[in-house]
């Protein structure tokens, strides 16, 4: 047992030292809101947010696929909004 768990180990560390993963680099680039409007009587916010970010992948020996993207909005630790981009399959190389 106690080989077994060497070479599993040894096997992972030698696939980490070629392959190197690092996470991937996400940046925001622009935030805007527009159609704004808050309501007393409801406790309502509205408006049209619109985000522009992206994603870098700086691991060059492997890529990097999504199906869904899920945004979330929270304000302090309140929870305000949240969405989803359609699921639409894009890769990272």
């Amino acid at each position: 047992m106690m080989v077994a768990f060497i070479v599993m180990g040894v096997t992972i560390f030698i696939v980490w030292l070629v392959l190197r993963p690092r996470y991937p680099e996400f940046q925001g680039e622009s935030v805007s809101l527009t159609n704004f409007s808050a309501s007393n009587s409801s406790s309502s916010i509205t408006g049209n947010w619109n985000f522009r970010f992206s994603v870098t992948n700086p691991n060059k020996k492997m890529s990097i696929s999504y199906d869904v993207v899920q945004c979330l909005l929270f304000y302090n630790p309140e929870f305000i909004s949240e969405t989803r981009i359609p699921p639409t399959i894009f890769y990272l190389i």
